[in-house]
This record gives structure tokens, sequence and C-alpha cells, in this order.
């Protein structure tokens, strides 16, 4: 990650060196937030940074995070699946407007049970919306336009019970009647 920003300077100690933590008290990384002991990154916010390049996998690492906002910058490849493997703890996930593509996995959003925000608009996503979106209780708010998906959420009776707080959705035009059949709206 890098750009030309005065923003990506992180964080420098006395001796003009960079601080290898990004929890460090004293030289906290730019758009990192970490919990009260500074031992987890529970936030990562670097929208529209000028980052460019894949997802690493290595990303869904972040077992603490809870914030993810990696938004308006020229992030391209898949999605890695260690997200949904990974950051159990996730509540906001804004990945739009950047170039991120492929299929999500079917099964992503099954572990990721603590999501109140998926925002994926404005990418070059393709295939089936994941049938794990209809396990996600606490979901208020989904942006999934701009993008070449289709399908239904599947849930089971009840399942989608929370779904009544659901604030705005943004999908194409068939797949939101085709959610919207589901959740009774």
């Amino acid at each position: 990650m890098g750009g030309s920003s005065a923003k990506w300077d992180f964080s420098k100690d006395a001796e003009g060196e960079y601080s290898s933590d990004p929890c460090d008290l004293y030289n906290p990384w730019y758009g990192v937030k970490c919990n009260s002991l500074m031992t987890d990154i529970v936030s990562l916010n670097l929208h529209e940074t000028g980052m460019s390049g894949r997802l690493p996998s290595t990303l869904g690492g972040l077992s603490g995070l809870t914030y993810l906002d990696l938004s308006r910058n020229d992030l391209f490849g898949q999605v890695p699946i260690s997200i949904s493997t990974g950051m159990l703890s996730l509540k906001i996930m804004n990945l739009y407007s950047n170039r991120l593509q492929g299929a999500l996995d079917l099964g992503f959003f099954s572990k990721l049970t603590k999501l109140e925000v998926v925002n994926v608009y404005n990418n070059n996503l393709v295939g089936f919306v994941p049938d794990s979106l209809g396990s996600v209780p606490n979901l208020e708010l989904l942006f999934m336009d701009r993008n070449r998906l289709s399908g239904y959420v599947s849930a089971a009776p009840g399942a989608l019970s929370n779904l009544e707080k659901l604030g705005i959705l943004q999908v194409s035009e068939g797949l939101k009647e085709a959610i919207l059949g589901v959740v009774g709206g």
C-alpha cells in the first residue's frame, strides 16, 4: 500500500523511522484504530487514499476488525474469502467504488453474522448473490448495485426476521424484486 499523499506517511518515531506496530500508542498509523489495550486493530479506514492493487488474503487475519472501509480506491481482483472466515467481528464492510471482480463465494456471509452494513456498490462483481446473505441477522444497509450480480437470497423460515431493520436496499431492479420477495416488501 502506498501513494504520494501525506496521508501515507503513517508515523515516524523520534529517529525518523517508521513504526512497525500499527497500534503504537505514540505513533499510530493513519486510518488504523486499535482496541483500548492497543493489541488488536478494530477499524481500518483507508477510504479514498489512492491505494491500488489486490486485496491480500492476509487481510482476513485481522480477527478483531469491526470496521473495514477500503472504498473509492483502485483495488482489483477478487474479494478474498479470508475476510469471511477470519473477520468474525466485522460489522461494517465498505468496498464500494473499486475495480473488484469475480464472484463472491456462495458461503461468503455465513460466518459474518455481526454484519450491519455491506457496501460493494460500483465494482465488477459477477455471478450470484451469495445464499449466505440470507443468514446475516443484523443487516441494516445493503448496497450491491452497479455490479453484474443475479439470483435470489434464500433463507430458512424466520432467518430474515431482523431484515425489517433494512434501511436501504440498492441493487439492480431484477435482484431487488427477488430480495424483496423474500423479505416481504
